[in-house]
């Protein structure tokens, strides 16, 4: 193969609840992109990866940047390495990511873009000015590319500010949505519990036991008056779903809009967004936004 990648990441409880995390992130971002995949805890705290791919790999960036939105604290290194078969020279490049940020970037033969200055810090204290074992573990790490800056400040996985909500016609359903959901347990990099299926937890979508007839009823509202369709309503125990017949004046149909499977009646924020083709809007604390509107 021509690509050959290894990732570690320093975390704790490798064997436990974090190691499933990790198995499970691997399943969502490298299986199929990568070959030969090897991947668990290692000796002492800690966790490892590797694999290789006859061409650049995908989904490893994603990866590495995921595991360390989830875990803050962590150092998730990669490495990737490459040989002649796809190649002119064989190579590797070395970057980690912490608390959902890239750092430490290196490709071989390339020296730390801060030589002179690490070389400067060196001489200075061998002149007795600093601390000459800092200033040399600083110059060589940055050599091996192995130099990993910590975060000064714990960096905090961002959190949901707002969620607008909108349906086709421009009606705001942002307040209804906002009194149903509680948007605090939302942390996945781009949202996850409330834009995919599941998460690294099972069914992790974000979902509400609160009576969410004042949504349907305000949808239908505006959706009668925007198409001349008739609607009705009605919760169906049995099947654990809200069930929205309509009449079109030509044909008889209707929306459901599911629960959770679980029998208390909890329903998942994405089918209620999914079943009355609704638009959203996801500001998060660090400026961002991210959305099915965008």
């Amino acid at each position: 193969m021509g690509h050959y990648i290894t990732v570690s990441v320093d975390i704790e409880d490798a064997e436990g609840s974090a190691g499933r995390l990790l198995d499970e992130a691997v399943e969502r971002h490298l299986e199929g992109n990568i070959s030969d995949l090897s991947f668990g805890p290692v000796t002492g705290s800690g966790w490892a990866l590797d694999g290789n791919t006859k061409y650049e790999p995908e989904g490893v960036e994603d990866f590495a940047e995921a595991v360390s939105g989830r875990f803050p604290g962590a150092v998730v290194a990669v490495r990737i390495e490459w040989d002649t078969r796809d190649a002119d020279e064989a190579g590797s490049i070395e970057y980690s990511y912490i608390g959902g940020q890239r750092c430490n970037d290196r490709e071989s033969g390339l020296v730390p873009d801060d030589l002179a200055e690490s070389i400067a810090r060196v001489r200075a204290a061998l002149s007795g000015s600093g601390d000459l074992a800092a200033a040399a573990r600083w110059l060589t790490d940055g050599l091996e590319g192995t130099r990993v800056p910590v975060p000064d400040v714990p960096v905090e996985p961002r959190r949901v500010e707002k969620v607008t909500v909108t349906d086709e016609w421009g009606h705001d359903y942002t307040d209804l949505f906002a009194a149903a959901f509680d948007y605090s347990v939302v942390t996945e990099r781009h949202g996850d519990e409330l834009l995919t299926a599941t998460g690294w937890h099972d069914d992790r979508r974000v979902a509400c036991e609160a009576d969410i007839s004042g949504i349907v009823h305000r949808w239908i509202e505006h959706a009668e008056a925007a198409t001349g369709t008739l609607y009705s309503a009605e919760w169906m125990g049995g099947w654990d779903a809200y069930v929205i017949p309509y009449w079109n004046g030509e044909r008889v149909g209707f929306y459901a809009i599911h629960g959770n499977d679980d029998g208390n009646g909890s329903i998942p924020f994405d089918q209620i967004i999914d079943a009355l083709s609704l638009d959203f809007t996801v500001a998060w604390s660090d400026g961002t936004t991210d959305g099915d509107s965008e």
